[in-house]
């Protein structure tokens, strides 16, 4: 009996931690659903203005500059949407200045509680610590080389989005 017992616990735990993953909708855009147009009405309903840069890394991007741009119990001075065949591919949120040590800190401990499970890199000489269910990845870095002041940047990416696009030039064949 209690061996049932303990394998039905250990059942159900795995299948809960097979359905959890890593939040993949950032204020109401989802990643590699949601069009730039899309992410241009969200940005405008919460009140910013935004900009748009088509020649970024190749890809369409959307940038706002603000001094409070309020996600993850941070505010932060920039964020920027980027997309790849009109889907959101990710996104990421800069923050310039003497709050940024605080900023980083109250992140890493959230993103460490929320997503334990999917810690897959600590900070190496990059800085950056990252998470990952295979689907979505999430990076946090505390960069102290930056002039004016130390930047925290958090990105959200869609992970399939370079197999999607690969898969699409292999239908073509």
């Amino acid at each position: 009996m209690m061996k049932k017992v303990f394998l039905l616990l250990v059942l159900t735990l795995a299948s809960v931690h097979a359905y959890s993953q890593i939040t993949r909708t950032i204020w109401g855009a989802t990643l590699g659903k949601s069009t730039l147009q899309e992410v241009k009405t969200i940005v405008e309903q919460k009140g910013f203005e935004w900009e748009v840069d088509l020649e970024f890394d190749d890809y369409e991007s959307l940038w706002i500059n603000a001094d409070h741009i309020p996600f993850g119990g941070a505010f932060w001075t920039e964020v920027a949407f980027y997309f790849d065949n009109d889907a959101l591919e990710s996104v990421v949120f800069n923050n310039v200045g003497t709050t940024a040590n605080s900023i980083y800190e109250k992140i890493k401990k959230s993103l460490d509680s929320k997503y334990r499970q999917f810690f897959v890199d600590k900070p190496d000489d990059t800085g950056w610590s990252r998470y990952s269910d295979g689907k979505t990845r999430i990076g946090l870095k505390l960069d102290r080389s930056q002039p004016g002041g130390n930047k925290v940047m958090l990105y959200y990416e869609d992970h399939d989005q370079p197999e999607k696009t690969n898969q699409d030039g292999m239908d073509e064949l």
